[in-house]
């Protein structure tokens, strides 16, 4: 599966890319650097929602599994495309490797707002 996960500060995340944390709301503590290796399974269809995910270098496949089995590819995504955040609940396609990738995973996820309670 994943060969590292680390953290990242603000700063690194400018110097590698035109997209900034400030430009999707994220906090440094919410950044980690995935590498995977070729063929790995970043996210699986219908996982839950939580994080999106940018690539740095590499390149990934959008994939979904159809109801009689069949494994449909959706899009090759590259260097800069940034994917999962339209996600809501659940991812709707499976992601994975094409070669080796080093990904900048943000969490996407928003903390629920708090819902008024009656007594």
């Amino acid at each position: 599966m994943f060969t590292a996960l680390q953290p990242i500060s603000p700063s690194a995340i400018a110097a590698q890319s035109s997209v900034t944390p400030d430009m999707l709301g994220i906090r440094a503590a919410q950044v980690a650097v995935i590498r995977a290796e070729r063929d790995d399974d970043i996210v699986a269809q219908g996982d839950e929602a939580g994080y999106c995910c940018l690539v740095v270098s590499g390149c990934v496949r959008t994939v979904r599994l159809m109801e009689d089995g069949r494994r449909q590819v959706g899009e090759f995504l590259f260097v800069g495309d940034l994917f999962g955040w339209e996600a809501l609940d659940e991812y709707d396609v499976g992601i994975e490797t094409v070669p080796p990738v080093t990904l900048r995973r943000y969490l996407s996820r928003r903390p629920a707002a708090p819902r008024n309670r009656r007594a």
